[in-house]
C-alpha cells in the first residue's frame, strides 16, 4: 500500500465538500462545504444540546446549532423562480436550515463526510 503525507495547514480549519441530495418535488443536489469544528467546539454543543442524532436532524436544536457552526458555503444554489444563483450567506443559510428536509440532507451529508463514508481519490 502506498503511503501518502498527510498535508495540514496549522493555522487554517480542515475543511470538505459533500455533494447533498434533496428529495422535494423531486431529487435536486448541490454543493455544501464544511468546516470542521474544534474537539472544544463539539464538546461544548454536546454539553448544551446533548449528542448530535445524525439519524434524526429534524428533532434537535443541537444539530441547527453544528450545523451552523459548520456549515461555509455551496455551490449550486439557485432561485427557484428566477434561476440566479444565491450566493451563500448566512442569513440564507438560517432559511435553508429551517426547511425540515434539506436540513436533513445537509446533515447526512456532513456526517457521511466526518465518518469517511465517501472515500476520495
Amino acid at each position: 500500500m502506498e503511503i501518502i503525507m498527510l498535508n495540514v495547514d496549522l493555522n487554517a480549519r480542515p475543511t470538505f465538500t459533500e455533494t447533498v441530495e434533496v428529495h422535494l418535488d423531486t431529487v435536486q443536489r448541490f454543493r455544501a462545504t464544511f468546516e470542521l469544528p474544534e474537539d472544544v467546539d463539539l464538546d461544548a454543543l454536546t454539553q448544551q444540546y446533548g449528542q448530535p442524532d445524525p439519524a434524526a436532524p429534524w428533532s434537535a436544536p443541537g444539530d441547527k446549532a453544528l450545523l451552523r457552526r459548520v456549515w461555509i458555503g455551496w455551490q449550486d444554489v439557485q432561485d427557484k423562480k428566477n434561476k440566479q444563483t444565491i450566493e451563500f450567506s448566512e442569513g440564507a443559510r438560517d432559511y435553508l436550515l429551517s426547511v425540515v428536509t434539506i436540513r436533513a440532507a445537509v446533515a447526512k451529508a456532513f456526517f457521511d463526510g466526518i465518518a469517511g463514508a465517501r472515500r476520495k481519490n
